[in-house]
């Protein structure tokens, strides 16, 4: 008996190595196209979240009556909270959501931007959206011009000005905010 190299060696031929290789490609394909997919659906998750906290945060200061400390300081009263949007690339900040306080006092209403107890009390509580997400209506029952777009939330008397915030992503499904006349926020139906 021989024992050396035989007539036919073990190992792959390249058709088969071309099949491997092209199953592998398109399955590594699918994936990245999933993964990209799921990204882009997590961010606009992500900023409709931010949202709703910042609205669901101007109903609870609202309705705990908590006054800024500058209100204090004047002797102003505090009438509202309000959420403002801004969807114009025309503005300071376009795409974002900034909290405001309002109080009144003998010199007339005094708006202020509402100041977190965060990290860094002297920077307005504002939300930027990223860039691929985009407000692209709002629809408020507050009567302004086009932009910015208001959310009231009054401290007594009266119910809150609702509405719809219509966010959009590049390839996300469109995503809608409902805020109804007692304030309470919701995910909606689409826009």
């Amino acid at each position: 008996m021989k024992f050396g190299p035989s007539k036919y060696q073990a190992g792959f031929t390249f058709l088969e190595l071309i099949v491997v290789f092209s199953v592998m490609a398109i399955i590594s394909t699918v994936g990245v196209v999933s993964f990209n997919q799921y990204n882009k659906s997590q961010e606009i998750n992500g900023s409709v979240s931010d949202i709703v906290n910042i609205l669901n945060l101007a109903k609870s200061n609202s309705r705990s009556q908590i006054k800024p400390a500058i209100c204090d300081s004047l002797g102003y009263t505090l009438k509202s909270y309000r959420v403002t949007i801004n969807i114009s690339t025309h503005s300071t900040f376009p795409n974002s959501l900034e909290l405001h306080a309002e109080c009144l006092g003998p010199s007339g209403p005094l708006d202020l931007h509402y100041y977190g107890t965060g990290e860094n009390p002297n920077t307005p509580l504002r939300l930027t959206l990223p860039k691929n997400i985009e407000i692209e209506n709002v629809l408020s029952n507050v009567s302004t011009k086009d932009d910015p777009k208001i959310f009231f939330y009054p401290l007594f008397q009266g119910d809150v000005d609702g509405g719809k915030i219509c966010i959009d992503s590049d390839g996300a499904a469109v995503k809608s905010i409902e805020v109804n006349e007692l304030g309470v926020v919701s995910l909606g139906s689409p826009c």
